[in-house]
C-alpha cells in the first residue's frame, strides 16, 4: 500500500525529495506558489554535498533530462571571476586543461555578458584573453532563450564564432533546458570549444529547477502548482491533514508525512516578526540562529511541536530549517543534501 506524503514547497528541496520520494513509491502531492530562491542561483553547485548516493542521483537527473553536469570543476562567471563548483553543467566548465587562448563574446547590445569587462577580468587567471560582439540587435529586456529559437540567427552567431581568436569561447547563458542540446550542436558547427558563463539571476537557476520539475512530475509526483497550505491539522505527534488554497479552489488532504520545504521569509516561507522567524502554520517551534537568521527547530530532519517535542512524521528541509550548515553561496548543496537526508528519515516511518 502506498504512502501520501505532502511536500510544501516547489524549490531544491521540495522537487528534489518529490522526486526521491515518488522512485520510492510515494504518492507525492507537491504545494508552492512563487519563485523559489533556487531558480535564482547559478544552477551551479558550489558546496560540499555529503551523501554520494545524493550526488548520484543529481547526475542521474541531469542525463535524463539532456543536461548533464559534471565536477567538480572550475568555470567563470559573467563577471570575468573564478567559480569552483562540486558539481556544474558540462558546458559551464573549462575541460582537463586551461585553454591556451579564450574569446568572450557578447550579444548585441545585451546585458547578459559584457565581452570587454569580462575579459579584462578573466585575463587575471587564463592565458589569452580577447573580446568581441555578435552584431545581432536584441532589445535589452528580451531573453536571450527565447531569441535564439531563430534559425536564422544562430546561423549569424556560427558565422561571427567561426572568426573567433580564442580556442574556446565564452557566452552569456542562451538556452532552456529543452534546448541545452543546442549548445553542443554550435561548438560542432562553429569548430571552437563553447563554454557558458556561470550567471545568477537568469537561466541556468531556472533551467535548473526546470529539470528539478521535470524529474518530479516524471516520477509521479501531483504538483499543485499556484496554491498554498494555509492550515495543518495534527493529532498528538502526528500531522494528519493540510488545507490547501488557491484562488476559490480550497481542499483538504489526509497525509501520511509531511516535508516542509519553504524556505525563508523572502520566498514565501517562514515568517519575520519583531521576535524573529516564526511558523506561519501556528504548528511548529521556530528558533533564532546566531549568525544565520533563524528557521524551524528540528531533531535531525524531524520538526518539533510549539512545545519541542519531537514529530513523527513532520520533516523540514532546506532554508526553511535552522541549521549551522548554512552558509552563503552554499544553499543549493544544502537544500539537496537535506532532501536527500529527509527522504532516507521518511522512509523510516
Amino acid at each position: 500500500m502506498s504512502r501520501n506524503a505532502v511536500v510544501v514547497g516547489m524549490g531544491a528541496s521540495g522537487l528534489f525529495s518529490s522526486y526521491l520520494l515518488a522512485k520510492k513509491g510515494w504518492k507525492v502531492t507537491v504545494v508552492g506558489r512563487g519563485t523559489p530562491a533556487s531558480a535564482m542561483s547559478t544552477g551551479c553547485i558550489k558546496g560540499q554535498i555529503v551523501n554520494d548516493g545524493c550526488i548520484e542521483e543529481i547526475l542521474k537527473m541531469a542525463r535524463s533530462n539532456g543536461m548533464p553536469m559534471t565536477g567538480p570543476g572550475t568555470g567563470a562567471t559573467n563577471l570575468g571571476t573564478r567559480f569552483d563548483c562540486t558539481l556544474l553543467p558540462v558546458h559551464s566548465m573549462f575541460s582537463d586543461r586551461m585553454p591556451n587562448s579564450i574569446t568572450v563574446l557578447g550579444i548585441g547590445g545585451h546585458p547578459s555578458l559584457r565581452p570587454r569587462l569580462t575579459a579584462s577580468m578573466l585575463s587575471g587567471w587564463a592565458p589569452k584573453v580577447d573580446a568581441m560582439t555578435a552584431d545581432v540587435e536584441i532589445s535589452p529586456e528580451m531573453t536571450l532563450a527565447a531569441t535564439f529559437r531563430d534559425e536564422a540567427l544562430s546561423d549569424r552567431l556560427v558565422e561571427v564564432m567561426k572568426d573567433a581568436a580564442g580556442e574556446s569561447i565564452l557566452l552569456p547563458p542562451m538556452f532552456t533546458l529543452h534546448d541545452y542540446m543546442r549548445m553542443g550542436e554550435l561548438e560542432r558547427r562553429c569548430g571552437r570549444r563553447l563554454m557558458e558563463a556561470v550567471t545568477p539571476l537568469g537561466i541556468p537557476g531556472q533551467r535548473f529547477l526546470e529539470m528539478l520539475l521535470s524529474s518530479a512530475v516524471s516520477s509521479g509526483a501531483v504538483v499543485w502548482s499556484g496554491r498554498k497550505v494555509t492550515s495543518i491539522r495534527t493529532n498528538g505527534d502526528r500531522a494528519v491533514q493540510v488545507e490547501v488554497k488557491g484562488g476559490l479552489d480550497s481542499r483538504r488532504l489526509d497525509m501520511d508525512a509531511l516535508l516542509l520545504a519553504t524556505g525563508g521569509p523572502l520566498v514565501d516561507g517562514t515568517l519575520l516578526s519583531t521576535e524573529g522567524i516564526s511558523d506561519p502554520f501556528n504548528t511548529f517551534q521556530t528558533i533564532n540562529c546566531p549568525g544565520i537568521g533563524g528557521g524551524y527547530a528540528h531533531i535531525g530532519q524531524r520538526l518539533r511541536d510549539r512545545s519541542g517535542h519531537e514529530m513523527k512524521n513532520a520533516f523540514g528541509a532546506g532554508d526553511c530549517l535552522c541549521s549551522e550548515r548554512r552558509s552563503f553561496g552554499n544553499g543549493l548543496a544544502t537544500a539537496l543534501d537535506d532532501a536527500w537526508m529527509t527522504v532516507q528519515a521518511m522512509e523510516a516511518l
